[in-house]
């Protein structure tokens, strides 16, 4: 893994996923680059964007801003680790983050999550869905109230799909890195026994695919995904929950519906990786 991209809104709610994604790109051996999207005004003058000259001087001065930011809440680390930051004017924090990303070509994006509307009137899995539909990269949602950075257990929620497979190959670089278990769990509203084919056809092409011992599987009977998931990683005591966002779309949509938003931090208090499905 090269590049990890954070985008931040520069606000101390915001303090322990900035110190979570430089603690990620320490154990990875990957750049971190911190981007700040700069929200354009409303501009009483007939012209469509700021000029050039303008924009430029905009762009220094939150780049100030944001330098400090990073500073006072890194320290010393922000000058002496593989990091920098970027400044996107966009009227759009949305579509500052995928504009910046086309540029950096992130192989991973953080973002924070906010159990409220944020002062830019965009929910954080607004941004997730479209990041997701949009980007080819994972996509990793930081609790706000994280604390700790360690990743010692990765749950990975399956299908028992091809998908599966590839992305599982990509979550095995992280694990790797800092020699974390891998533990793979299907929900099913089945019985075993109706799933016994696919499952075994699972296990052995992921074996053939993917080199990596430190992986476990299970298949878990429920008509409940949401709070299976959210049981059965409490109990392992897992670090970070990944799925594919195609084939799990359902559940993502549920757990940032409007409804739930309140509730996020409780619903699943762990760091979310949306994964897109290969085309």
């Amino acid at each position: 893994m090269n590049t990890i991209l954070y985008a931040t809104n520069r606000t101390k709610n915001a303090v322990p996923a900035l110190r979570y994604a430089y603690d990620l790109s320490k154990s990875l051996g990957a750049e971190l680059v911190i981007l700040y999207v700069y929200q354009k005004p409303p501009i009483r003058f007939s012209m469509a964007r700021l000029p050039d000259q303008m924009e430029h001087q905009v762009i220094e001065e939150q780049k100030e801003i944001l330098r400090a930011y990073c500073s006072k809440h890194l320290g010393e680390v922000f000058k002496t680790s593989r990091m920098r930051i970027e400044i996107a004017c966009n009227d759009s924090v949305l579509d500052g983050i995928i504009e910046k990303s086309k540029q950096i070509s992130p192989d991973m994006a953080l973002i924070g999550r906010k159990a409220r509307y944020s002062e830019r009137g965009l929910l954080v899995g607004d941004i997730a869905h479209a990041l997701l539909k949009r980007s080819a990269f994972p996509i990793l949602i930081i609790p706000q109230d994280l604390s700790g950075f360690p990743i010692q257990t990765m749950l990975y929620a399956t299908n028992l799909g091809e998908v599966s497979i590839l992305s599982i190959k990509n979550l095995v670089t992280i694990a790797k890195s800092v020699n974390a278990k891998i533990h793979i769990v299907h929900i099913s509203t089945e019985s075993r026994n109706s799933k016994k084919d696919q499952i075994k056809w699972f296990k052995e092409t992921l074996k053939e695919h993917v080199d990596y011992d430190n992986i476990e599987i299970k298949v878990i009977l429920s008509n409940h995904i949401e709070e299976s998931l959210k049981i059965y990683s409490q109990h392992i005591k897992a670090d970070i929950l990944a799925m594919v966002y195609k084939q799990e779309k359902r559940f993502f949509h549920n757990l940032f519906n409007k409804s739930l938003v309140k509730k996020l931090d409780t619903h699943i208090g762990i760091p979310l990786m949306g994964i897109r499905a290969a085309v």
